[in-house]
């Protein structure tokens, strides 16, 4: 009987906690108050969606009007996120090769890296690299992402950002790797956004 009480409890203290913040949500007009209100909570977070990187989310919105949906919020894959201002994003379309130091040596990533380079220098694409190693300890990512933020995680600068080519980075003693820059900067419209985990699912 407790055990049901606390279960109950729990679930309207859930309902309370959703309903809330969806009724706060609708008085957050600004990034700055988005930010405010976000480091009170730890569920609540600001982010951005972009329609390169987020194309699902977009499937429900007139990209020629996308002024018209700010301060209009949908729930989906368990959380409700909020529109609150239309930008453009600098993006640049990576993909990445890491190796984890902790999996592997960094003598035996070097040798891997190294027959990867030769096989990039010789035309072959980041898709023919990743078949070929598949069976080896790399990981391999491909996505868009802000330029800005892909310039800090790599310590690279924007001006090196050359489509179809590729830089060797590495976190000592964390991991090594290699970046192909598939696409260069361009910019890509979106939105600065505040969500909070829910388990809804529409525009609203």
């Amino acid at each position: 009987m407790l055990r049901l009480s606390v279960l109950i409890a729990l679930c309207i203290s859930s309902i309370s906690w959703a309903q809330n913040h969806a009724e706060n949500f609708e008085t957050i007009r600004t990034i700055k108050e988005a930010k405010d209100y976000a480091s009170g909570f730890r569920e609540v977070f600001t982010g951005t969606v972009n329609m390169e990187a987020d194309v699902f989310f977009f499937d429900d919105i007139d990209t020629s009007q996308l002024a018209f949906y700010v301060g209009t919020s949908k729930s989906f894959y368990g959380k409700t996120t909020k529109l609150i201002e239309d930008s453009l994003f600098n993006m640049v379309k990576v993909q990445v090769i890491r190796f984890d130091l902790k999996k592997v040596s960094p003598e035996t990533a070097e040798i891997l890296m190294g027959q990867m380079k030769k096989l990039l220098d010789r035309g072959d694409s980041y898709w023919d690299i990743r078949k070929r190693f598949s069976h080896t300890s790399a990981q391999f990512t491909s996505a868009p992402e802000i330029a800005e933020e892909v310039a800090e995680k790599y310590d690279i600068a924007q001006a090196q950002m050359v489509e179809d080519t590729y830089i060797e980075w590495s976190r000592s003693g964390d991991s090594m790797g290699i970046l192909i820059i598939d696409k260069a900067p361009h910019a890509v419209p979106g939105y600065y956004t505040i969500s909070f985990l829910n388990m809804d699912g529409n525009f609203h």
